[in-house]
């Protein structure tokens, strides 16, 4: 999941970075939202998962960035 936020939610993006298939991409994030009992649609759902993975994350640089790193990031 964290590959996929990395991606700007953009499931061709992300399983292009995996190495996998469009609808293995699909199908996972389905079961972890079914899991989680999150929304991925919404900004919500996704703002959620990106709290709980960053609250997670052992270091700082596992992270998912706060904002698209082509528009750069509030990390500091």
């Amino acid at each position: 999941m964290g590959v996929w936020l990395n991606n700007d939610a953009v499931l061709d993006r992300a399983a292009t970075t995996l190495g996998v298939h469009r609808h293995t991409m699909r199908t996972r994030l389905t079961q972890i939202a079914q899991i989680l009992q999150l929304d991925l649609s919404t900004f919500d759902g996704r703002a959620r998962a990106w709290a709980a993975l960053r609250a997670t994350s052992r270091e700082k640089a596992e992270t998912p960035p706060l904002i698209s790193p082509r528009l750069g990031t509030l990390d500091a």
